[in-house]
């Protein structure tokens, strides 16, 4: 091999390695972003978020009230009678289920994130991306403590967790689907 070919050689190798090495942490940015958006979210005032005016005027009381189980849930200090107060039922149902779902996007892209490191220790990596979720729940709760306009509960930080095993459950589940159709599609599986 000529020595032009070798620094050639040597020279690509090296490129490719700090290409991956950027990549890797380019994968934290969708990280940083959403955390910083759920922090956003968490610092606004719970009059900002209320979603009640809205279902006001797209559906009566007695209309909505008639569309919801007799049920009553008790969540901190508040119980709150679906048919007696419809629209603060729903909005609550809205609210937990808005924390499960923002907790399962940042746990997939914190596992996403942390993959390049751990790829071959997918437990840790589950347990990685579960504990930042945790950790940031925490610290946002908080936080939300501090403000006398927000109200901070441990449950919320029991929801969040609960968003965040849904959401690595589902990638988890998503990508075995995902090997199963590619090895049965190149013959891999009977």
């Amino acid at each position: 091999m000529s020595t032009i070919q070798s620094v050639v050689r040597r020279l690509t190798e090296r490129s490719v390695i700090a290409i991956r090495r950027i990549f890797r942490w380019l994968g934290w940015i969708p990280v940083v972003w959403w955390t910083f958006t759920i922090l956003g979210f968490s610092s606004q005032p719970y009059t900002e978020q209320s979603i009640q005016p809205w279902l006001r005027d797209q559906v009566t009381e007695a209309r909505l009230s008639s569309l919801l189980p007799d049920t009553t849930l008790r969540y901190h200090h508040a119980v709150i009678h679906a048919k007696q107060e419809p629209y603060r039922f729903v909005e609550f149902i809205f609210r937990k289920s808005a924390h499960l779902f923002v907790y399962a996007v940042l746990a997939v892209l914190t596992y996403t994130a942390i993959k390049p490191w751990l790829r071959d220790r997918p437990a840790v990596l589950l347990l990685v991306s579960l504990s930042y979720v945790l950790v940031f729940s925490l610290v946002d709760e908080w936080r939300q403590s501090l403000n006398p306009m927000r109200t901070s509960t441990i449950q919320d930080v029991a929801v969040d967790v609960a968003g965040g095993v849904i959401g690595l459950l589902c990638l988890t589940v998503s990508s075995h689907l995902l090997k199963l159709k590619q090895n049965k599609r190149y013959g891999c599986i009977d």
